[in-house]
């Protein structure tokens, strides 16, 4: 199970359709970066692969979206975004 940090005092609209994009987004790539290898291979092809595609202003889309305490990224997806 995934506990995800909220930060006293943040306070954030709702996700919107572009937040809900994005998540499924990330949650296709992880997918798709994961093949063969072990678990920490996989998590630093998907945080490379965000760094590397993903422009500053999506990252931090997502990054908002973890800390308001939202659900919906797989663990992988997650882990990657906490490492941006």
């Amino acid at each position: 199970m995934t506990r995800t940090v909220r930060r006293p005092g943040l306070r954030s609209a709702p996700p919107d359709a572009t937040t809900y994009a994005l998540i499924d987004r990330a949650n296709s790539a992880a997918e798709a970066l994961v093949r063969g290898g072990d678990a920490d291979t996989a998590l630093e092809r998907v945080v490379g692969h965000f760094r590397r595609q993903w422009r500053g202003d999506m990252q931090e889309r997502l990054k908002a979206h973890v800390a308001a305490g939202r659900g919906g990224l797989s663990e992988l997806a997650l882990r990657a975004v906490l490492r941006l």
